[in-house]
């Protein structure tokens, strides 16, 4: 196995990173001063990420995940692999004849910049980073790691260190099976709405087949009076005319007496008349002979 060695410009980006942080200042201007001091932007950003990780275990070295796991986001942004990138942190394993006691902290040991790494049991499998190339081993059975994934540090007994789990940050899948259950939920709810809402309008108007069959039997009814009104008024107007008929055959028997009367009158005045002129005559003579 080819060792990986750290070029001395990374080497010093830790320690003037360290240095920067150490006076006060914020990781942007120091990422502004390394790159000032023309260091590649890798070199930068790894001696960044390593002086977080020191200044943080020197404040709490007992507290080395909780700080690892606040730069898991910054480590995971800037490279791609966390395992291939210039300037990453390597971690020593167990002892021999130490096992991990779980529950019980321990010290992170970090393998400084530019110590090489403990060889391990894998096969060669070169990965090609910006312009260097790196052979980083992996084994056989084991699939490379993902590059959203990150180290997570596990800690030991006795200050040791275990080797770093890969924590991946890909956004979990979910199954069509949640999203055909999303869809049946939202089926449900929708349906519970209308039947609320079709509940809210039964309460307000009251059951539409009882509502229709008493408008059915209002309509029948109106209908019923509605032929009871024709038929009255059918019998009022066939009265009406068979009164008119009645007025109209009396008067016309009413002109037939009248002409009666005038000739019953006419052969009655002519001699009423005569009788009077004589009666007259009389009353003349009368008084002439009274005189």
């Amino acid at each position: 196995m080819q060792k990986i060695e750290k070029p001395k410009k990374e080497t010093d980006a830790v320690s003037e990173a360290i240095k920067q942080q150490n006076s006060g200042k914020l990781d942007k201007d120091v990422a502004k001063f390394l790159g000032g001091e023309g260091m590649s932007n890798t070199a930068v950003d790894s001696g960044i990420a390593q002086a977080n990780l020191s200044n943080k275990g020197a404040k709490d070295p007992l507290d080395m995940g909780s700080v690892f796991d606040e730069k898991n986001e910054a480590v995971g942004q800037q490279a791609a692999n966390p395992m291939e990138f210039e300037g990453a942190p390597t971690f020593k394993g167990m002892p021999d004849g130490v096992e991990p006691v779980p529950g019980v902290p321990g010290n992170l040991d970090m393998q400084a910049p530019g110590v090489p790494e403990a060889p391990s049991p894998q096969a060669d499998a070169p990965v090609q980073k910006g312009p260097e190339a790196v052979n980083v081993t992996t084994e056989p059975s084991m699939a490379a790691p993902d590059q959203n994934e990150v180290p997570v540090m596990t800690q030991g007994r006795s200050g040791q260190s275990v080797e770093p789990m890969l924590q991946s940050t890909q956004p979990v899948q979910e199954p069509a099976v949640s999203t055909i259950g999303s869809q049946e939920t939202i089926h449900q709810i929708a349906e519970k709405v209308v039947y609320e809402k079709w509940d809210e309008l039964m309460g307000d108007v009251g059951d539409f087949s009882l509502w229709k069959q008493s408008i059915e039997r209002e309509i029948k009814s109106v209908k019923q009076e509605v032929l009871r009104v024709n038929a009255r008024v059918e019998g009022v107007q066939a009265s009406v005319m068979g009164k008119v008929k009645e007025y109209g055959d009396s008067v016309s028997s009413l002109g037939t007496e009248m002409k009666v009367l005038e000739n019953v009158l006419q052969k009655i005045i002519e001699p009423l008349t005569n009788n009077i002129k004589t009666l007259s005559k009389i009353t003349e003579k009368l008084d002439r002979s009274v005189k």
